[in-house]
């Protein structure tokens, strides 16, 4: 059984997204908009923590991200992408800010 992959558990540095509890790394392919270098880290592996995640289900969740993106050739689109939602408690601000 593979635990649940959650948009939180992804961070961005430059053109990568990194699923930061197995160390997967997915970095954009400047030369083609639908392709991207794939590190796959601790994907598949029992972690120290229990949790085991599927290759496939951190990669759809990388793609159902970026698809929410009309487009990623701007600096920090990536990053777009993995911002949490606003607060539907609070129109207008996002999670976690002040």
């Amino acid at each position: 059984m593979y635990t649940p992959v959650r948009r939180d558990q992804f961070d961005t540095r430059g053109d990568t997204i990194i699923h930061a509890p197995t160390g997967a790394e997915f970095t954009a392919n400047s030369s083609s908009r639908d392709s991207f270098l794939i590190w796959t880290g601790e994907l598949g592996r029992h972690l120290p923590s229990g949790d085991r995640y599927s290759y496939a289900d951190v990669l759809a969740m990388v793609k159902r991200a970026l698809s929410d993106k009309p487009e990623r050739a701007c600096e920090g689109c990536w990053s777009e992408a993995f911002r949490p939602p606003a607060d539907a408690t609070r129109p207008g601000r996002q999670n976690g800010s002040v």
